[in-house]
């Protein structure tokens, strides 16, 4: 079963925004292929977010999928289980279980007896299938008895897919994983990759191979970080004459321009994520500001994500630096606009003074 997730990964990218023309393409693509299923977003009782349609898929929205959709491929939502930690309100699904044909959960493994009670409260109300996505696979793809404490925290799901969050995962160890856990599980197991070391491919092939009845793709690999297994890929190794139909290359097409444009794809910087086993997002996130060189990424994020000082101690540092100090440092931002403020003040304003420079073009003009 493939299970194609363009939309709600690719959100990550386009803060969930989509317009119609473009919708109407994906599914096109879709249908071209006959795809199994396709997840067209999350469902969230946060409406503070400010993210777009498809991080909340309105009735609205789902009918006009369902509309357009081809009968053969199941059509679900997403639901991120950190959302409903404190309190399980499930008023965000309200008017939509008639429109989709499963649900899936995002949780951390970590929170597997929360998400336990989610996923009751959802088969209690709902006759829906209920399938949960376990992140951060390489913290227990070699631990049979923390795999074994998930399985039995999912037996009222209708199946578990293991989710390579860090793009870390080598092609033995997706073996190894679902290969110890199809004997316990008799349920649907899937494979969610992402690209960071360019393995995604191997990766999504060992889980088949091995036993797995879903593996997630993305058109394009479009997805958070470097992105996940290519939709198209998939269709071109199981020799689907599709795969170069006209409806699937514009999409392709279209989406290859919107790549350049946002950047999503393996590249040093997340290989070098993966190889260090830090959180994509720590990357995609410093990138999208176009303002660091790569070597800046890799001096400045990966060498010091893993120490607790670089981001836990920010008020020991505004304790110290700024508070307690009668000659508090000046912090410089933004590129023409500080080179004007400097153009009517004294230089001594910069005496006996430390200077923190957030970015290369306040520098430039110092």
């Amino acid at each position: 079963m493939l299970l194609d997730c363009t939309l709600r990964d690719g959100g990550y990218y386009t803060g969930w925004n989509f317009s119609k023309e473009f919708l109407d393409g994906y599914i096109d693509a879709v249908n071209m292929l006959q795809v199994d299923a396709i997840e067209i977003g999350y469902c969230s009782n946060n409406t503070n977010l400010g993210h777009g349609e498809f991080y909340y898929c309105s009735d609205i929205l789902l009918k006009y999928v369902k509309k357009i959709l081809s009968t053969k491929t199941q059509l679900g939502i997403m639901l991120n289980a950190k959302e409903f930690s404190n309190q399980i309100d499930l008023s965000c699904l309200n008017g939509k279980t008639k429109e989709i044909d499963f649900i899936r959960i995002a949780a951390d493994p970590k929170d597997a007896s929360n998400v336990q009670k989610l996923v009751s409260k959802i088969v209690s109300e709902y006759d829906l299938p209920v399938y949960i996505n376990f992140m951060y696979m390489h913290s227990y793809a070699s631990d049979l008895n923390m795999m074994q404490n998930l399985l039995s925290a999912s037996t009222e799901a209708d199946g578990i897919s293991f989710v390579d969050s860090f793009g870390c995962v080598r092609p033995d160890e997706v073996k190894k994983s679902v290969e110890s856990c199809r004997p316990l599980w008799k349920k649907k197991l899937g494979f969610h990759g992402h690209d960071n070391l360019g393995l995604v491919a191997a990766n999504s092939l060992a889980a088949i191979d091995s036993g797995c009845d879903i593996v997630d793709s993305t058109f394009t690999g479009m997805g958070r970080g470097a992105g996940n297994m290519r939709t198209e890929d998939m269709a071109l190794l199981q020799n689907d004459p599709c795969a170069l139909s006209d409806q699937v290359c514009q999409f392709v097409s279209s989406l290859s321009k919107m790549k350049i444009e946002k950047g999503w794809g393996s590249n040093y910087a997340y290989a070098s994520a993966a190889a260090k086993q830090i959180p994509q997002q720590k990357v995609m996130d410093i990138l999208s500001l176009n303002r660091f060189s790569l070597n800046e990424v890799l001096s400045k994020v990966l060498k010091t994500a893993d120490k607790e000082d670089s981001h836990k101690n920010i008020d020991a540092f505004q304790e110290n630096l700024i508070k307690n100090n009668s000659n508090p440092p000046i912090v410089v931002g933004g590129g023409e606009t500080f080179k004007s403020f400097l153009s009517w003040r004294p230089g001594t304003i910069f005496e006996n003074r430390k200077v923190i420079f957030v970015s290369r073009k306040s520098l430039e003009h110092f």
